[in-house]
This record gives C-alpha cells, sequence and structure tokens, in this order.
C-alpha cells in the first residue's frame, strides 16, 4: 500500500477529496490475475487512427483536437457528433471494474473529462444518486443527496455539449460561467486526485491548466496516480504540486477501498434519513421502522448474491465491500450477532474454499436456499404452537414470529385475536412498529388490537391474553440449559408480568442466534438504542435545561432476559 493512504482515507470520511477521471478509468482493462478481459472505450490515440481510416485527409499524427478540428472543418459539426456518438456512447459496454470501485469509494464530487456515462451506471448500480453537472441549468437542480459528477467536456447525452475540437477549449469560466464557479466552490480546500491519465498524456496538461487557470494560486494539493513514469516527468509534475504516486490504478482503487473499509465509520440510522447508507441493504431503506434481524441478514445476502454476479466487480473486491457492510452495522447493533456471524460465515467459506465466482455464487444460493428452509420451518411451526381461540400478545417485530402466524391455517387464523404492543422506545413515532407488524398481516384471518405498552400489564393481569409471542437478537445457553435471551427494552417487563399470571411466553429464533456462554462468561449485550425517540420534544428539553432544570433524557433499547419456568424456545428445529 502506497504510505499516503492513511491520509487519503481521512480526506474521504471527511468529504474532502476530489476524483479527477481521464480516458483510462474507461478503457478496456485486463485483469492480470485472472486473464479476463473487459472491453472499453477507445482512448484519443486510437479515436485519431479510427478517424484516418475513415477521412483519408487527416494526418495520423495530429493530435485529438487538431483530428477533430479538421473534421469539422470539412464535414460540419454534425459529422464530428456522429463520430464521437458512435465510438463513445455505447449501451451494451458496461462500467469498467475501476467505475465500480470508484461508485463505491465516498468521494465528495467527481470531476471528469471523458464523454461516456460508464460512471454514472455505475453509481446508479451502487444505489446512489450520480447528478451529471454539463450545462450551467444542472447546477441549480443539484440536490443534497446527489453525487456531483462535473463533466468539463461534455456529455454523449448532450451532443452539443461535447469539446472536442481544438478550437473549443476555451476557458471554462468564458464557456459555462455558472459551472466554473460550482466547479471552483467544489475544489476549495479539497484534495485533487488524478486516475486515469498519464504524466505526458496531452489530457493531462489539459486538465491540469483548466484547473490551474480556474484557481490559480488556490490549486488544492494534488495526488496522479500512473502505472509508470520517468525521472523527468516525476520531477517536473511535484515542482507543480502534484505528488505522484506510481501503481497500476485497480491495485491502487483496491487498496484504497480496503484502507477505507478497515478504518471509515459510517452513520447507520437516523429517523427520515435511509436506514444504512449502504447498497448491501438498499431494500431495507422504505422501511418506516428498524428492520428485523432477519430482515437484514436476508438482505445482505441477496445483495452479495447479486455482486458476486455482476461481471464489473472482481471477487476479491466484492468480499471486501460485505465485510466493510457488516461492519458497519455491528458498530451501530452489536447486539445483532446472527449477522456477524452469517456475514462471517459466508465470507470465509468463499475465500477458503472458492475459487472461482461461480463457486461463491452456488456457495451463496446455498445460504438464501438454507434461509428459505428456516423460513418454511417457522411457517410449519405456526401450525403446532399456534391454536384455536388464541389470544395472542405479540411485542416487537420479528419474521420469525411472522413467519409463526402466518403458517397457522386459516381457519385457526380466524379464531384468534391478536394484541400488538405499541413497542417504545423501538418506535420513535407512536404505533410505528406495531402498524409496520400489521402490515406483514394484512392478508391473514387474525382480529388484530393495537395497544399502548401499558396496556399489557392490564390484559394479562385479567387474563385476557393466553400466549405472549416475542423474537430474539441472541440466545444464551450454559451447557445444554437456556438462560437468557436479548429482545426490544420492554419484554423483561411482559416477561415478569406473565410468569404472575402463569401464561406462556413464546421465543422464536433461529437456531443461528443460539450462542453458547463459557463457565463465569457474561452474556455479551449493548442496551444502546440510537433512535431519537426525544427528537419531538428536544426544543422542550432545551428549554427546560436552559432555565437551570437538571434534565436528560435516557432511551435503553434492549432487554437481558432469563428463560423462566414459563418462556419457551421455538427454532425451526
Amino acid at each position: 500500500m502506497p504510505a499516503n493512504y492513511d491520509q487519503l482515507v481521512d480526506q474521504l470520511r471527511d468529504a474532502s477529496l476530489v476524483a479527477f477521471l481521464g480516458a483510462g478509468v474507461s478503457a478496456t482493462y485486463t485483469d492480470p490475475r485472472s486473464g479476463k478481459v473487459w472491453n472499453g472505450l477507445p482512448m484519443a490515440a486510437e479515436l485519431v487512427a479510427r478517424l484516418t481510416r475513415r477521412r483519408r485527409y487527416i494526418d495520423p499524427t495530429l493530435s485529438f483536437p487538431q483530428a477533430c478540428f479538421l473534421l469539422k472543418q470539412k464535414d460540419g459539426r454534425g459529422e464530428l457528433e456522429k463520430f464521437l456518438l458512435e465510438e463513445i456512447d455505447k449501451p451494451v459496454i458496461p462500467p469498467a471494474p475501476a467505475h465500480v470501485l470508484l461508485a463505491n469509494l465516498p468521494f465528495s464530487c467527481f470531476v471528469t473529462m471523458n464523454y461516456d456515462q460508464l460512471l454514472e451506471r455505475a453509481l446508479l448500480e451502487a444505489k446512489r444518486r450520480p447528478h451529471a453537472v454539463i450545462d450551467d441549468d444542472d447546477v441549480s437542480r443539484l440536490r443534497p443527496t446527489s453525487i456531483p459528477v462535473a463533466k468539463l467536456h461534455g456529455c454523449v447525452s448532450r451532443p452539443d455539449t461535447l469539446i472536442a475540437a481544438e478550437d473549443e477549449y476555451n476557458p471554462l469560466g468564458e464557456r459555462r460561467p455558472i459551472v466554473d464557479a460550482y466547479f471552483k466552490t467544489q475544489l476549495a480546500n479539497k484534495t485533487l486526485l488524478f486516475l486515469g491519465f498519464g504524466l505526458g498524456d496531452l489530457d493531462f496538461r489539459l486538465a491540469f491548466n483548466e484547473i490551474k487557470h480556474a484557481l490559480g494560486s488556490r490549486m488544492p494539493r494534488s495526488y496522479a496516480v500512473v502505472k509508470t513514469t520517468d525521472d523527468y516527468q516525476q520531477k517536473y509534475w511535484e515542482s507543480k504540486g502534484v505528488e505522484v504516486i506510481t501503481v497500476d490504478l485497480m491495485e491502487f482503487l483496491r487498496g484504497l477501498l480496503r484502507a477505507s473499509a478497515e478504518t471509515s465509520e459510517s452513520a447507520v440510522y437516523h429517523p427520515g434519513e435511509d436506514w444504512i447508507n449502504n447498497a448491501f441493504f438498499e431494500s431495507l431503506h422504505r422501511m418506516r421502522t428498524l428492520p428485523s434481524e432477519t430482515q437484514v441478514i436476508d438482505a445482505f445476502l441477496e445483495h452479495l448474491l447479486e455482486e458476486i454476479r455482476s461481471p464489473s466487480l472482481v471477487l476479491d473486491d466484492v468480499l471486501v465491500r460485505a465485510a466493510k457492510a457488516a461492519s458497519v452495522v455491528l458498530t451501530r447493533r452489536p447486539n445483532l450477532q446472527a449477522l456477524k456471524r452469517a456475514a462471517s460465515d459466508i465470507i470465509g467459506s468463499i475465500r477458503t474454499e472458492s475459487s472461482t465466482k461461480e463457486d461463491a455464487e452456488s456457495a451463496v444460493a446455498r445460504v438464501i436456499d438454507g434461509r428459505a428452509a428456516v423460513a418454511r420451518g417457522f411457517a410449519e411451526k405456526g401450525r403446532e404452537n399456534v391454536q384455536r381461540g388464541d389470544n395472542l400478545l405479540v411485542f416487537s417485530q420479528s419474521m420469525r414470529v411472522i413467519q409463526l402466524l402466518t403458517g397457522a391455517p386459516r381457519g385457526v387464523q380466524d379464531t384468534c385475536h391478536l394484541y400488538i404492543a405499541e413497542c417504545r422506545p423501538k418506535s420513535p413515532v407512536p404505533f410505528q412498529d406495531s402498524l409496520s407488524l400489521c402490515e406483514s398481516l394484512v392478508d391473514t384471518g387474525y382480529e388484530i388490537t393495537i395497544i399502548p405498552d401499558a396496556a399489557v400489564g392490564n390484559l394479562i393481569d385479567r387474563r385476557q391474553v393466553t400466549k405472549v409471542l416475542m423474537g430474539a437478537h441472541a440466545i444464551f445457553k450454559r451447557g445444554k440449559q437456556l438462560r437468557y435471551f436479548v429482545n426490544t427494552c420492554g419484554s423483561r417487563l411482559i416477561l415478569s408480568a406473565a410468569g404472575e399470571a402463569d401464561i406462556p411466553v413464546y421465543v422464536a429464533a433461529e437456531s443461528l442466534k443460539v450462542e453458547l456462554l463459557k463457565t463465569g462468561e457474561d452474556p455479551p449485550i449493548s442496551f444502546i438504542e440510537e433512535e431519537q425517540l426525544f427528537d419531538p420534544v428536544a426544543s422542550a428539553i432545551s428549554d427546560l435545561k436552559a432555565s437551570g432544570m437538571k434534565l436528560s433524557g435516557l432511551n435503553i433499547g434492549y432487554d437481558l432476559c432469563p428463560f423462566l419456568r414459563n418462556v419457551h424456545l421455538i427454532t425451526e428445529k
């Protein structure tokens, strides 16, 4: 790894690293390890060679801008645009591995002189929202959640914006004054990383001079990643303030991804935002309540399978991204130990046993099929454990509880009553969790009543409940004896009330969640809950504190619950 990876990772985390992309990013790439070839787009010299074969008046020694100028002069601007579209606008060519890695690194923005849309496609595949900045009007349409892609020489999506002929290379401020102002703002106090250029290339000089003309003495600190160089070019560009990193582009990006994965700290959830800012969990982003661990694991595996099947991604890169995605969640949700085990098992299995993508795809598909069998197992358990006339209290959304309930025969469902508790503090919004659970049972025959948590003890005391159903994040055994389980805060009080009334409690959890405690070992549990329960009253709390009151809020997320005599574990087995 280059010694400056640590600095670059720090700048990535601070949203202060800008990627400036040259044609090499979109060129044909051959993986030196596997020999696999990704077809890319022609470089400038190849475009000139192709023009020479079509137009005999074009000298093969001309530069790309010079050749384009002659074509425009002889045959008109329309012919120049037609040629560029034929050669560059290739929807059948997928994003190259470099585009995929770039799309999964948190650059503050991308700047490119390339005409193609391969980077934008890679960003979309990574569940990020690219916004091309080509014309002045594009700046006004930028949104805070978009990833800016400033295309200084235009885009094939708008052929009239393409800058190709030598007489078209005017300063950006003359061509696009608002884009120029935006460009300067994006680069202010940032670090610039040149990728896909050669130090002796004309387009690298054009790129550097474009920035230097725009920023003058405010030219940002710069790095250039090149595969090879000579002593003169290195010293020349270092005299211009460009630190040269001599390494293969793909190896550099893979190393940067790994370094970023090892040290990054990403926020996981905040009300009103995506639950996890990570493509592995994109299918969960639209949920209005916190997903269950089962849903998190299933989403992780499904996306892992998608990435393995992607022709643009190398298997090693997929595994690095998968490990990072799981780590991000576990940093903020340490109780999701089943996710930790599932991710570790499948990634470790692929690394030790799989030599090809096909082997890895089969391995993940087998795990997904196995989890589908687990779901069917819980549905079968519903036939045994949900009985006619049951009044069931359900607390905290759990996919395994839902599978139990939906697995009961419809004739049994029609005779049962469900009381679904509000589940605070898990729900920052009142009844959020209980309503989400109701949505999962919309096609069942149960009579359902949602209740505030404070009503649970009343119902149990008055014998309105015959059974309690809840899930679990973890199950702890000591020897062969079940000792504890972890579930949403509020579970412990329900267990106490049910125990006094001698009402059975059924805990539904897949066997993956069962852990064996060593002698003298305490159950590992985090009680932290980061959801912003107090947001609706934050201003009132601030006012009271300002008046001198010693006031704070405490939101506890989880309970460690004992297996009492009336508490029973249901697994798929």
